[in-house]
Protein backbone atom coordinates (compact mmCIF):
# COMPACT_ATOMS: atom_id res chain seq x y z
CA UNK A 1 0.00 0.00 0.00
CA UNK A 2 1.26 3.52 -0.49
CA UNK A 3 -0.46 6.44 1.27
CA UNK A 4 0.48 10.24 1.81
CA UNK A 5 -2.19 10.70 4.98
CA UNK A 6 -4.92 11.26 2.41
CA UNK A 7 -5.48 9.05 0.02
CA UNK A 8 -4.50 5.42 -0.40
CA UNK A 9 -3.78 2.72 -3.08
CA UNK A 10 -2.60 -0.69 -2.71
CA UNK A 11 -1.44 -3.24 -5.63
CA UNK A 12 -3.75 -6.62 -5.27
CA UNK A 13 -4.41 -7.58 -1.83
CA UNK A 14 -4.46 -10.95 -1.51
CA UNK A 15 -4.67 -12.15 1.91
CA UNK A 16 -6.86 -15.35 1.57
CA UNK A 17 -4.08 -17.77 0.44
CA UNK A 18 -5.36 -20.96 -0.22
CA UNK A 19 -3.54 -23.79 -0.05
CA UNK A 20 -1.88 -26.22 -2.86
CA UNK A 21 -4.34 -29.11 -2.03
CA UNK A 22 -7.34 -26.86 -1.98
CA UNK A 23 -6.16 -25.66 -5.52
CA UNK A 24 -6.36 -28.97 -7.00
CA UNK A 25 -9.36 -30.17 -5.03
CA UNK A 26 -12.02 -28.03 -5.12
CA UNK A 27 -13.48 -24.30 -6.07
CA UNK A 28 -11.85 -21.37 -4.04
CA UNK A 29 -13.29 -18.70 -2.19
CA UNK A 30 -12.29 -15.53 -0.89
CA UNK A 31 -11.50 -15.89 3.70
CA UNK A 32 -13.12 -12.74 4.55
CA UNK A 33 -11.45 -13.47 7.79
CA UNK A 34 -8.21 -13.77 6.79
CA UNK A 35 -8.93 -10.52 4.46
CA UNK A 36 -10.52 -8.40 7.32
CA UNK A 37 -7.37 -9.76 9.63
CA UNK A 38 -4.44 -8.78 7.14
CA UNK A 39 -6.31 -5.50 6.56
CA UNK A 40 -5.91 -4.94 10.01
CA UNK A 41 -2.55 -5.90 10.50
CA UNK A 42 -1.03 -3.63 8.39
CA UNK A 43 -3.62 -0.90 10.15
CA UNK A 44 -5.63 -0.36 6.79
CA UNK A 45 -9.48 1.05 7.21
CA UNK A 46 -9.68 3.22 4.19
CA UNK A 47 -8.06 2.82 0.87
CA UNK A 48 -9.16 5.37 -2.31
CA UNK A 49 -8.23 2.23 -4.57
CA UNK A 50 -7.02 -1.30 -5.33
CA UNK A 51 -4.89 -1.91 -8.44
CA UNK A 52 -4.98 -5.44 -9.68
CA UNK A 53 -1.82 -6.61 -11.69
CA UNK A 54 -3.62 -9.36 -13.52
CA UNK A 55 -6.45 -12.06 -13.00
CA UNK A 56 -4.96 -15.31 -11.80
CA UNK A 57 -6.00 -16.27 -8.02
CA UNK A 58 -3.10 -14.92 -6.34
CA UNK A 59 -3.68 -11.23 -7.43
CA UNK A 60 -7.34 -10.98 -7.91
CA UNK A 61 -9.18 -13.36 -6.33
CA UNK A 62 -9.35 -10.95 -2.66
CA UNK A 63 -9.45 -7.69 -4.37
CA UNK A 64 -13.53 -6.96 -4.60
CA UNK A 65 -14.00 -7.77 -0.87
CA UNK A 66 -10.81 -5.74 -0.09
CA UNK A 67 -12.30 -2.84 -2.02
CA UNK A 68 -15.49 -3.26 -0.33
CA UNK A 69 -14.32 -3.24 2.79
CA UNK A 70 -12.28 0.06 2.72
CA UNK A 71 -13.96 1.68 0.16
CA UNK A 72 -12.00 1.55 -2.82
CA UNK A 73 -12.54 1.61 -6.62
CA UNK A 74 -10.84 -1.83 -8.19
CA UNK A 75 -8.65 -0.99 -11.59
CA UNK A 76 -7.43 -3.55 -13.84
CA UNK A 77 -8.71 -5.22 -16.64
CA UNK A 78 -12.32 -6.34 -18.02
CA UNK A 79 -11.00 -10.07 -16.55
CA UNK A 80 -10.46 -8.13 -13.24
CA UNK A 81 -13.70 -6.42 -13.60
CA UNK A 82 -15.86 -9.51 -14.16
CA UNK A 83 -14.03 -11.40 -10.79
CA UNK A 84 -15.30 -8.33 -8.97
CA UNK A 85 -18.90 -8.22 -11.05
CA UNK A 86 -19.30 -11.83 -10.04
CA UNK A 87 -18.88 -11.32 -6.19
CA UNK A 88 -21.51 -8.52 -6.67
CA UNK A 89 -18.99 -5.34 -6.13
CA UNK A 90 -20.83 -2.26 -8.02
CA UNK A 91 -19.69 -1.47 -11.47
CA UNK A 92 -20.07 2.12 -10.70
CA UNK A 93 -16.51 1.34 -8.48
CA UNK A 94 -14.66 -0.19 -11.21
CA UNK A 95 -12.17 1.30 -13.34
CA UNK A 96 -11.54 -0.67 -16.68
CA UNK A 97 -7.53 0.19 -18.15
CA UNK A 98 -5.67 -0.32 -20.82
CA UNK A 99 -2.41 0.19 -21.77
CA UNK A 100 -1.01 3.16 -21.22
CA UNK A 101 -4.43 4.78 -18.71
CA UNK A 102 -3.66 7.57 -16.27
CA UNK A 103 -5.84 7.46 -13.15
CA UNK A 104 -6.16 9.90 -10.30
CA UNK A 105 -6.77 9.80 -6.77
CA UNK A 106 -5.80 12.15 -5.03
CA UNK A 107 -2.21 13.70 -5.31
CA UNK A 108 -1.65 10.26 -6.56
CA UNK A 109 -1.02 9.57 -10.65
CA UNK A 110 -0.97 6.25 -11.97
CA UNK A 111 -0.30 4.92 -15.38
CA UNK A 112 -0.83 1.68 -15.99
CA UNK A 113 1.60 -0.48 -18.76
CA UNK A 114 0.94 -3.42 -20.12
CA UNK A 115 3.82 -6.10 -19.53
CA UNK A 116 3.74 -9.52 -20.26
CA UNK A 117 3.46 -12.25 -17.42
CA UNK A 118 6.45 -14.05 -16.66
CA UNK A 119 6.87 -17.56 -17.79
CA UNK A 120 5.47 -19.98 -17.26
CA UNK A 121 2.14 -18.29 -17.76
CA UNK A 122 -0.16 -21.29 -16.83
CA UNK A 123 -3.35 -19.67 -17.04
CA UNK A 124 -3.79 -17.29 -19.70
CA UNK A 125 -6.80 -16.05 -21.81
CA UNK A 126 -9.82 -13.60 -20.84
CA UNK A 127 -12.33 -13.89 -18.35
CA UNK A 128 -15.03 -13.52 -20.35
CA UNK A 129 -18.43 -12.93 -17.66
CA UNK A 130 -18.78 -12.23 -14.54
CA UNK A 131 -17.19 -14.90 -12.33
CA UNK A 132 -18.92 -16.94 -9.38
CA UNK A 133 -17.91 -15.99 -6.04
CA UNK A 134 -16.85 -19.65 -5.57
CA UNK A 135 -15.03 -20.81 -8.44
CA UNK A 136 -12.29 -23.88 -9.95
CA UNK A 137 -8.64 -21.58 -9.70
CA UNK A 138 -8.31 -22.70 -13.41
CA UNK A 139 -11.56 -20.04 -14.29
CA UNK A 140 -8.56 -17.20 -12.83
CA UNK A 141 -7.43 -16.24 -16.61
CA UNK A 142 -4.43 -13.73 -16.54
CA UNK A 143 -6.88 -11.43 -18.31
CA UNK A 144 -3.94 -9.36 -19.40
CA UNK A 145 -0.55 -8.00 -17.05
CA UNK A 146 -0.23 -5.06 -15.73
CA UNK A 147 2.77 -2.62 -13.79
CA UNK A 148 1.81 0.44 -12.51
CA UNK A 149 3.65 3.86 -12.33
CA UNK A 150 2.48 6.27 -9.27
CA UNK A 151 3.53 9.42 -9.59
CA UNK A 152 3.35 12.43 -6.63
CA UNK A 153 4.76 15.32 -5.46
CA UNK A 154 6.57 13.44 -2.38
CA UNK A 155 8.15 10.51 -4.79
CA UNK A 156 7.48 8.45 -7.57
CA UNK A 157 7.46 4.53 -7.34
CA UNK A 158 7.48 2.06 -10.12
CA UNK A 159 5.38 -1.48 -9.28
CA UNK A 160 6.17 -4.30 -11.49
CA UNK A 161 4.61 -7.22 -10.14
CA UNK A 162 5.67 -9.66 -13.10
CA UNK A 163 9.03 -11.20 -14.01
CA UNK A 164 9.53 -10.36 -17.50
CA UNK A 165 10.33 -7.85 -19.98
CA UNK A 166 8.18 -5.64 -22.65
CA UNK A 167 9.94 -5.75 -25.79
CA UNK A 168 8.86 -2.42 -27.32
CA UNK A 169 9.22 -0.67 -23.88
CA UNK A 170 10.46 3.21 -24.34
CA UNK A 171 8.59 5.11 -22.22
CA UNK A 172 10.63 7.03 -19.60
CA UNK A 173 9.30 6.28 -16.27
CA UNK A 174 12.02 8.06 -13.55
CA UNK A 175 11.17 6.39 -10.06
CA UNK A 176 13.29 6.66 -6.69
CA UNK A 177 12.29 3.08 -5.77
CA UNK A 178 11.00 -0.08 -7.72
CA UNK A 179 8.84 -3.09 -6.17
CA UNK A 180 10.35 -5.98 -8.55
CA UNK A 181 8.36 -8.69 -8.88
CA UNK A 182 10.53 -11.90 -8.95
CA UNK A 183 8.46 -14.93 -8.62
CA UNK A 184 9.39 -18.39 -10.26
CA UNK A 185 12.82 -19.77 -10.85
CA UNK A 186 16.19 -17.89 -11.35
CA UNK A 187 19.42 -19.49 -12.05
CA UNK A 188 21.72 -16.57 -12.50
CA UNK A 189 21.76 -12.71 -12.49
CA UNK A 190 22.37 -12.53 -15.94
CA UNK A 191 18.63 -13.93 -16.52
CA UNK A 192 17.76 -11.12 -14.80
CA UNK A 193 19.88 -8.41 -16.63
CA UNK A 194 17.48 -7.50 -19.04
CA UNK A 195 14.72 -7.13 -16.33
CA UNK A 196 17.17 -5.43 -14.44
CA UNK A 197 18.27 -2.97 -17.01
CA UNK A 198 14.29 -2.17 -17.95
CA UNK A 199 12.79 -1.26 -14.71
CA UNK A 200 15.41 -0.38 -12.66
CA UNK A 201 18.67 1.21 -14.60
CA UNK A 202 15.44 2.50 -16.83
CA UNK A 203 14.26 4.49 -14.11
CA UNK A 204 16.91 5.30 -12.54
CA UNK A 205 15.92 3.51 -9.07
CA UNK A 206 17.80 4.34 -5.67
CA UNK A 207 15.68 1.40 -4.01
CA UNK A 208 14.66 -1.92 -5.38
CA UNK A 209 12.35 -4.29 -2.86
CA UNK A 210 11.66 -7.22 -4.50
CA UNK A 211 7.72 -8.27 -4.41
CA UNK A 212 6.01 -12.01 -5.03
CA UNK A 213 9.19 -13.94 -4.07
CA UNK A 214 7.17 -15.98 -1.70
CA UNK A 215 5.52 -19.18 -1.77
CA UNK A 216 1.95 -18.28 -2.15
CA UNK A 217 0.31 -21.37 -0.57
CA UNK A 218 1.71 -20.42 2.70
CA UNK A 219 -0.22 -18.91 5.17
CA UNK A 220 0.38 -14.99 5.22
CA UNK A 221 1.31 -14.77 8.86
CA UNK A 222 4.46 -16.67 8.59
CA UNK A 223 5.57 -14.13 5.88
CA UNK A 224 7.56 -12.28 8.78
CA UNK A 225 10.18 -14.78 8.21
CA UNK A 226 12.37 -14.58 5.08
CA UNK A 227 13.09 -17.71 2.90
CA UNK A 228 16.55 -18.74 1.79
CA UNK A 229 15.31 -18.50 -1.76
CA UNK A 230 14.61 -14.43 -1.09
CA UNK A 231 18.26 -14.21 -0.05
CA UNK A 232 19.41 -16.15 -2.55
CA UNK A 233 17.79 -13.63 -4.83
CA UNK A 234 18.15 -10.34 -3.22
CA UNK A 235 22.15 -11.77 -3.52
CA UNK A 236 21.86 -12.18 -7.17
CA UNK A 237 19.77 -8.39 -7.71
CA UNK A 238 23.15 -7.23 -5.37
CA UNK A 239 25.35 -8.59 -7.86
CA UNK A 240 23.78 -6.71 -10.82
CA UNK A 241 23.47 -3.06 -8.21
CA UNK A 242 26.94 -2.86 -7.98
CA UNK A 243 26.64 -1.46 -4.59
CA UNK A 244 24.76 1.65 -6.32
CA UNK A 245 20.87 1.06 -5.69
CA UNK A 246 19.76 -0.52 -1.88
CA UNK A 247 18.47 -3.87 -2.21
CA UNK A 248 15.38 -4.12 0.58
CA UNK A 249 13.73 -6.57 2.07
CA UNK A 250 10.01 -5.18 2.35
CA UNK A 251 8.49 -5.51 6.01
CA UNK A 252 5.64 -7.49 6.89
CA UNK A 253 2.83 -4.84 7.53
CA UNK A 254 4.83 -2.11 8.60
CA UNK A 255 5.80 1.37 7.00
CA UNK A 256 8.44 2.22 4.65
CA UNK A 257 9.03 5.86 4.39
CA UNK A 258 10.03 6.67 1.25
CA UNK A 259 12.45 9.11 -0.42
CA UNK A 260 11.28 12.96 -1.65
CA UNK A 261 11.82 12.84 -5.68
CA UNK A 262 10.27 15.90 -7.88
CA UNK A 263 11.67 14.87 -11.03
CA UNK A 264 8.05 13.92 -12.74
CA UNK A 265 4.34 14.20 -11.22
CA UNK A 266 2.34 12.66 -13.97
CA UNK A 267 0.48 13.42 -17.21
CA UNK A 268 -1.74 16.49 -16.38
CA UNK A 269 -5.15 14.92 -17.75
CA UNK A 270 -8.98 15.17 -16.59
CA UNK A 271 -10.95 12.08 -16.95
CA UNK A 272 -14.57 11.65 -17.88
CA UNK A 273 -16.85 13.27 -15.62
CA UNK A 274 -17.36 10.96 -12.73
CA UNK A 275 -14.41 8.73 -13.88
CA UNK A 276 -10.89 8.36 -12.22
CA UNK A 277 -9.35 6.46 -14.84
CA UNK A 278 -8.24 7.31 -19.03
CA UNK A 279 -5.91 6.74 -21.80
CA UNK A 280 -3.06 8.58 -21.33
CA UNK A 281 -2.54 11.43 -24.16
CA UNK A 282 0.18 10.81 -26.27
Amino acid sequence: MLSDGLSSIMVDGFFSRPTLRRLLTGPVTPDEARIRGGLRDAGVTRLSAVLVAHSHHDHAMDAPYVAQLTGATVVGSRSTANIALGSGFPAKRIEIVGDRWVCRFGEFTVTTFLTPHSKPNLLPGRIAKPLPRSASVLAYKEGGSYSFHVAHPLGNVLIVPSRAVRPDWSVPLPAATVFLGMGGRVSSAEQLRPYWDQFVSGSGAKTVYPIHWDDFFTEYEELERVPRRLARKKALLESLSGGTVAIEVPPYTRSIVLGKDNSWVGTTASGQEGRQCRPRDG
